[in-house]
């Protein structure tokens, strides 16, 4: 996976319609009023992809996105780079907490099961307060989608993750079936 994506960039290529346009508004939007309304200052994002989802998001002191492609944490570096409040890493062993990690239209990416399990492990235990996540939720997979695969996320959560309860669900205003799902430590 990590190849496709590194590909990808290096050709000119993006983060995908989700992280542009309407998807990215809709989204930064969301967002946004959760940083404000919760008063959050700390954001850890998992899967910060080309860092466009990035430049729309507002009120938060420190900000810091993980990519597995090394490539794409390249152009975030130099897009950000005159921005201190804002980093940019691999995923490393030892990741620093924040009070809301976000994860946007990357679960359904992550085709390897021990990948997938691996990296909710990172989005809940990094998490201070809050997890954010936009995707789907549901086992209903085309054999034709080469790099999708949806799972009930949601059932993997409450079993692995129950110090977090699901405290909102905002149905998606676009044609797609991922939502935001907003969970809460408890």
């Amino acid at each position: 996976m990590n190849n496709y994506w590194n590909d990808r960039y290096k050709a000119g290529g993006n983060s995908g319609d989700g992280s542009y346009g309407d998807f990215a508004k809709h989204k930064a939007e969301i967002i946004n009023d959760y940083i404000k309304k919760f008063g959050v200052k700390t954001i850890s994002d998992f899967g910060c992809g080309d860092g466009n989802q990035t430049t729309l998001l507002t009120g938060f002191e420190t900000y810091v996105g993980y990519d597995i492609s090394s490539h794409a944490l390249y152009l975030c570096n130099t897009k950000f780079k005159d921005n201190p409040n804002v980093n940019f890493c691999s995923l490393i062993t030892d990741l620093p907490k924040a009070e809301l990690s976000i994860s946007l239209d990357v679960l359904y990416h992550i085709l390897n099961e021990n990948e997938y399990i691996e990296y909710l492990e990172r989005l809940f235990l990094t998490s201070e307060k809050y997890v954010l996540a936009f995707t789907s939720d549901h086992e209903r997979n085309k054999p034709e989608s080469a790099h999708i695969f949806h799972r009930k996320f949601t059932d993997y959560v409450k079993k692995y993750h129950s110090n977090f309860e699901l405290i909102e669900t905002i149905e998606n205003t676009l044609n797609t079936s991922a939502k935001f799902f907003l969970y809460k430590k408890i």
